[in-house]
């Protein structure tokens, strides 16, 4: 990608695909800003109007993060709390178990109990996930509004809080 992305989606490192997002991500990509980088896993993905990567150094992934305005993630721990140490409020979309898109539900559990704190914005379907980017380019800037010192602390609250496991 020639300039850092505006926009960038994540699908992780799972084995499953996550098709789900994908298809979620052609209702909103009107709106979103460009350039958009979707870093696909093992997720077959080729359509152009994308900047695509199957995956992303450590270095690659955590400039993104720093340069989009809107981020766009599974619901897997790692990527929120990437997004959070640089005071962003991710959108996450849970892969689910129940559609074998990941071995369980806990990225649901998981995506529930990070959205009840406030710190990501939660979209279990095309339609939340537009109200979310809305939400993210009408305000200022995507920084979350409380300042969580520790991220750590506030993703081990939320594990030990619900019981996500």
């Amino acid at each position: 990608m020639s300039s850092p992305p505006k926009t960038f989606v994540s699908l992780g490192n799972a084995t499953q695909s996550f098709y789900r997002l994908l298809d979620y991500l052609d209702g909103v990509y009107e709106l979103l800003p460009k350039p958009i980088l979707v870093q696909n896993g093992n997720t077959f993905f080729d359509k152009s109007g994308y900047s695509i990567q199957k995956f992303l150094s450590p270095k690659e992934y955590t400039d993104a993060i720093d340069s989009a305005e809107i981020l766009i993630f599974h619901a897997g721990a790692g990527s929120v709390i990437n997004a959070l140490k640089v005071h962003k409020k991710p959108i996450i979309v849970p892969r689910l178990g129940w559609i074998r898109e990941h071995i369980n539900d806990h990225q649901l559990n998981f995506a529930i109990a990070m959205s009840q704190t406030g710190a990501v914005y939660l979209a279990q379907s095309q339609i939340e996930l537009k109200e979310a980017v809305s939400r993210v380019l009408s305000s200022k800037s995507n920084n979350l509004q409380q300042n969580h010192q520790n991220i750590q602390e506030l993703v081990a609250q939320v594990f030990d809080k619900y019981s996500v496991k």
